[in-house]
């Protein structure tokens, strides 16, 4: 209803209104978009498990855009219905709305199942690999008891004492037991991380590397 779209249209970035009804904070647009951005995070999975693919430099790029194509669309879309469809005072009274609303709960509860475990599979398995792979750099130490964990392998290249680490650190945060405490932090470290890849790249581009030959088509010293 017109009713509905009018009560969530009134976009305000620090609307004292906004309380977040779990911690009692208020709720900004920095918090929206820090919980909101976590889920475009696995923009880097296909960099992060390059070694896995049998043609990185194919798989990577398509997929990478037609996953972040598909979610883009998926999250704007649902966020429109739901704007006309709930009323502001409801959307921010309970973060379980959307399984309340559905015509059949249990396929909300699946679906966030489903995409929580492979989202965090994803980024722990990548992490581990990017952590693997400092460690072996001897960034650590060269014979230190923390790279020796780390690099520690079963089978053909798995760090399983990478995993196990990355696992634990996950934990810790997950002990915090509130997403919009943790979103930010994660969201930071997501965007230097990004920042970080996009300079290497402009750095490489800038100071001709030779062997820095990109591919991609569209890959250029704006892009």
């Amino acid at each position: 209803s017109y009713e509905n779209w009018n009560s969530n249209n009134k976009l305000i970035w620090s609307d004292p209104e906004n309380i977040d009804y779990i911690s009692g904070s208020n709720v900004n647009m920095l918090i929206v978009f820090a919980v909101f951005f976590n889920g475009c995070i696995g923009v880097m999975a296909g960099v992060n498990v390059s070694g896995e693919l049998i043609q990185p430099n194919k798989a990577i790029p398509k997929g990478t855009i037609i996953a972040c194509g598909f979610t883009s669309v998926v999250y704007i879309l649902l966020s429109l219905l739901i704007a006309m469809t709930c009323s502001h005072d409801l959307l921010i009274s309970d973060y379980t709305i959307l399984q309340k609303i559905n015509f059949c709960p249990i396929l909300i509860f699946i679906g966030v199942a489903f995409a929580s475990v492979s989202a965090v599979l994803s980024n722990m398995i990548g992490a581990s690999r990017v952590i693997y792979a400092i460690a072996k750099d001897r960034i650590f130490g060269k014979h230190s008891f923390f790279t020796n964990i780390l690099t520690h392998e079963i089978g053909r290249g798995n760090p399983l004492g990478s995993v196990i680490f990355t696992f634990l650190l996950v934990q810790l945060f997950l002990l915090m037991g509130n997403l919009n405490a943790v979103a930010p932090i994660v969201t930071t470290f997501f965007l230097m991380a990004y920042a970080a890849v996009d300079g290497a790249c402009l750095s490489l581009l800038v100071t001709s590397a030779p062997n820095f030959r990109p591919t991609f088509r569209y890959f250029n010293k704006y892009t």
